[in-house]
């Protein structure tokens, strides 16, 4: 087995990895193209619809990601707000 960790320092860096972590997955499984959460939505959507279901795809990626943004920056998280209009404005390129 595994000892437990003792250290209070390393007990604290593991502790913020791993919020880290299932942040960023979480956060990559928004349907917003160009995660992955936005190509699974495409292809459920072209499985379903043809070629117009990638569209679709692209048009709820940026009603996401635009509204994500917005709510981001109320509520004071400026980073994320920026990281979400960079992929609204990707997915309008």
């Amino acid at each position: 087995g595994v000892a437990p960790v003792k250290d209070s320092n390393l007990q604290y860096i593991l502790q913020i990895s791993v919020y880290v972590n299932l942040i960023w997955t979480l956060m990559n499984l928004v349907p917003v193209l160009p995660l992955d959460g936005g190509h699974l939505l495409s292809i459920i959507l072209e499985a379903i619809f043809g070629f117009k279901g990638i569209k679709m795809a692209l048009v709820v990626g940026l009603i996401f990601s635009s509204g994500l943004s917005l709510y981001f920056l109320v509520i004071g998280s400026f980073i994320i707000a920026a990281i979400f209009l960079i992929l609204t404005f990707e997915g309008i390129r």
